[in-house]
């Protein structure tokens, strides 16, 4: 089911995982770059924000290549998110946001971890 996908350079950057299957599905749209894909389209009537992770291949931390996420792709859907947050801050109806999730772990290399990734598990804070 993984097919290769190109961008306008003709260059292959991801696989086709059913992260990607369902975002291009339901958005109708393959216009976003990986790792994180991002677009605004219907759902019952109303516009929601779709994010999704996918698979690629020129990601510079190894093991984040495979459709795992990193300190890339979490930074990368954190910026995602508070975009639509930022975007909708004035308008009286917030768009609902949908994340298309299907990876195989977290990514926790020697490279992240020297980064401090494997210390933000979302522990709260104590005073």
């Amino acid at each position: 089911m993984n097919a290769a996908l190109t961008n306008s350079s003709t260059s292959t950057i991801s696989t086709a995982s059913r992260g990607q299957i369902w975002f291009d599905a339901l958005t109708g749209t393959a216009s976003s770059r990986p790792p994180i894909l991002s677009a605004s389209a219907d759902l019952g009537g109303e516009t929601a924000q779709f994010i999704s992770v996918v698979p690629d291949l020129e990601q510079r931390f190894p093991r984040a290549c495979d459709n795992v996420v990193g300190l890339e792709q979490g930074w990368g859907l954190a910026q995602a998110v508070r975009a639509v947050i930022e975007t909708d801050a004035s308008e009286p109806v917030k768009r609902p946001i949908v994340a298309l999730v299907d990876v195989k772990s977290q990514a926790y290399g020697r490279r992240e971890e020297l980064l401090g990734l494997h210390l933000a598990h979302g522990l709260p804070v104590i005073p």
